[in-house]
């Protein structure tokens, strides 16, 4: 006697079917997202001409301030000694 019955795909088989299908849709949506940025303009100032990139030279104030005063020493101790602090504070 035939098997009448479907059998329902296993649990791999789904996360398989699943993962193919996310990955054509990403691999979709980067095509078309190249597509469009391929048809925009190049970004150009008021002029017509491509913005240039400005560069911030900072002059280098570490070789100035050699001394800190007598008050201030602890807390300058203590940031330093402590820089990840201010990362994990929200």
């Amino acid at each position: 006697m035939a098997r009448t019955r479907k059998r329902r795909p296993s649990t791999a088989r789904r996360a398989v079917a699943a993962s193919t299908a996310l990955v054509l849709g990403a691999g979709a949506l980067v095509v078309a997202n190249v597509y469009a940025a391929a048809q925009e303009p190049a970004p150009t100032d008021g002029d017509g001409t491509r913005p240039v990139v400005a560069t911030i030279d900072c002059p280098d104030v570490g070789n100035e301030l050699t001394e800190v005063p007598g008050a201030a020493r602890a807390g300058v101790d203590g940031g330093l000694g402590n820089p990840h602090r201010r990362q994990t504070r929200p």
